[in-house]
């Protein structure tokens, strides 16, 4: 009877025990969870995106706080050294600092999308990766930014994210040999974060479609962040010529699903010579 009651009283210890080491971000998941949902936060927060999909998911949260409710953010802040040890991964960039590593995280359906963390010189970057412990091959990377507003606040986002890793399932996006001689000379790049194939060529509509999308959203965050007018001309160059070379093997509907995209990029460009790449991979597939 003794040792029947000791096998349970394991049991128990193991059935509680088991999620919390399954679950390496603790902390983060609650941290996060307060400052998203707590009492009061809905109005400090500017924009929201989230999406989920069969095998991947993320939220993007931009925020502006006033002092009264750093509290919450403080706590995000901790849970970040909190799951340290947990994590595979990490990056962290202090406001001021003269530092010129970046991250480039990929997200979203078959990672299409991507941002790049750690180029604003006056904002703070913490970053963390953990595994999926059902599935090695996938992540969820939790990337807080903040920066001090002149009237008070902290303004800046909230990354969660989940999906396959990028360094695992290849092939995230793909760089021109020859531009590694002009871009190398860019500050704020961590070519670890990069695979280069010396050509842009695809083999279809697949590999364009994922490409392109890649590109799309560095241009659009190189935008955003007010990147070098030297990366932001070959971004939009690499999208000239991937439209160039591998149109032939989108459909009509593809074809204007793209011209769609490289429509909503002009938006974002206020440069002529830029735009003019733009209106040339749009002339490409049609």
């Amino acid at each position: 009877m003794i040792m029947k009651t000791k096998k349970l009283c394991i049991a128990a210890i193991l059935a509680v025990a088991i999620p919390l080491a399954a679950d390496a971000q603790t902390h983060l998941k609650k941290a996060t969870a307060d400052f998203l949902n707590g009492n009061g936060m809905d109005e400090y927060i500017n924009s929201k995106s989230t999406e989920k999909g069969e095998d991947y998911n993320f939220n993007i949260t931009y925020f502006s706080i006033p002092k009264s409710k750093s509290a919450s953010l403080k706590q995000v802040m901790k849970a970040f050294e909190q799951d340290a040890n947990n994590a595979y991964g990490s990056f962290t960039k202090n406001a001021g600092k003269e530092m010129r590593e970046t991250k480039v995280i990929a997200y979203g359906k078959d990672n299409r999308q991507s941002v790049t963390f750690g180029t604003r010189r006056e904002r703070n970057y913490k970053l963390a990766y953990f595994r999926d412990k059902a599935d090695q091959d996938f992540r969820t990377v939790y990337a807080l930014v903040w920066y001090d507003e002149k009237d008070g606040n902290t303004s800046g986002s909230l990354w969660i994210i989940y999906g396959k890793d990028p360094k695992i399932s290849k092939g995230f996006i793909s760089w021109d040999f020859n531009d590694l001689k002009q871009l190398k000379e860019l500050k704020n790049m961590d070519w670890d974060s990069f695979t280069f194939p010396r050509t842009d060529s695809v083999s279809s509509a697949k590999e364009f479609l994922s490409r392109f999308g890649s590109l799309r959203e560095l241009y659009k965050n190189a935008e955003r962040e007010q990147d070098s007018d030297l990366y932001r001309t070959s971004m939009a160059n690499k999208i000239r010529n991937l439209c160039k070379s591998g149109g032939k093997y989108l459909n009509p509907d593809e074809k204007r699903f793209v011209i769609e995209g490289i429509n909503d990029l002009k938006k974002y460009c206020y440069d002529k010579y830029r735009k003019g790449l733009f209106d040339l991979a749009i002339r490409y597939l049609k």
